[in-house]
């Protein structure tokens, strides 16, 4: 069934961006959840979404999905797409929200959060990815054979090495590396490699042309984190009194609690989803329409998907 919004529209940020905005279930009351996909263009497709029985107000970051100019690199920088997470909240006139973050959506979720701590009624990050080292030492944890392909294309097995690579590679001039480049990182999280012929042949030339400026604004962005700033939001941290749930699954070969995780946030209930990968959909059943199993604070819990 084909999920409608009950209202679509750009927020204009005044600095060349229109954030991409849409509502679902507006005729339902209480304080709103607000979804933040991950990076390089995962949006969240809402027609494979388990939506909460209540309001729902999506966004897209700049320059990417719905939002506009698509691939921006110009004025999009983290801080940027933290701030639009306050414009979106003054619009709606929301005093506090609960906030529900995808893989690197967690970095914009958590800025906002130690910049805004009195607007945060809840926080919740499935496949958190932080922007620290520890992230790429989940892949090495998971697959050491895949880990070790990934590191030599990109010539390091360090978080700023591979970033300033995966940036260089997103920005060649030259169409064919900036494929191989994306064939290497597809083929690392799919469970059946396939073959670069094959992938290739699934997008028209315009698609791909598409894809491709929206992953270099999205790996210029990842390089941010890592240049010269190693562990940003560590520095932003700040004890939160809201409660934060951080959910991962067992087969993610992307995502994983680690240390830098436990220091952002010392007092956070995590979660381990057997069987489950990276993809949120797979669990947004269970994360999103039930209540979270009962735990003390740090204490990792299994649950299984409805």
């Amino acid at each position: 069934m084909v999920k409608q919004a009950s209202k679509e529209f750009h927020l204009d940020t005044g600095d060349g961006h229109k954030i991409y905005c849409a509502v679902y279930n507006s005729s339902l009351r209480g304080a709103p959840l607000l979804l933040i996909h991950g990076g390089a263009g995962h949006t969240f497709d809402m027609d494979k979404l388990h939506l909460p029985n209540r309001r729902v107000i999506v966004m897209h970051q700049r320059g990417m999905g719905n939002s506009l100019p698509a691939g921006e690199i110009k004025n999009n920088t983290i801080e940027s797409n933290i701030n639009d997470i306050e414009l979106v909240r003054a619009h709606f006139r929301l005093r506090r929200m609960d906030m529900f973050a995808w893989s690197f959506g967690a970095v914009y979720m958590a800025g906002y959060a130690f910049k805004h701590p009195e607007r945060c009624k809840s926080l919740m990050a499935y496949a958190p990815y932080f922007g620290s080292d520890d992230d790429y030492e989940v892949i090495s944890k998971r697959d050491e054979v895949a880990a070790r392909t990934y590191y030599d294309f990109h010539g390091s097995d360090n978080g700023k090495g591979i970033t300033a690579s995966a940036f260089n590679k997103a920005s060649s001039p030259d169409y064919n590396a900036r494929f191989k480049a994306y064939h290497a990182v597809f083929n690392l999280a799919a469970l059946n490699p396939v073959p670069a012929e094959e992938l290739l042949r699934s997008r028209s030339l315009q698609e791909w042309k598409d894809l491709f400026a929206v992953r270099q604004a999205h790996a210029a962005l990842d390089r941010e984190l890592f240049d010269g700033k190693d562990q940003f939001l560590r520095k932003m941290a700040i004890p939160l009194k809201c409660p934060v749930t951080l959910a991962y699954g067992r087969d993610d070969v992307w995502s994983a609690p680690n240390s830098y995780d436990s220091d952002l946030f010392p007092a956070s209930r995590t979660i381990i989803i057997p069987g489950a990968g990276h993809d949120v959909h797979e669990v947004s059943k269970l994360l999103l329409t039930s209540r979270p199993p009962k735990m003390s604070h740090r204490t990792k819990a299994s649950a299984s998907p409805q």
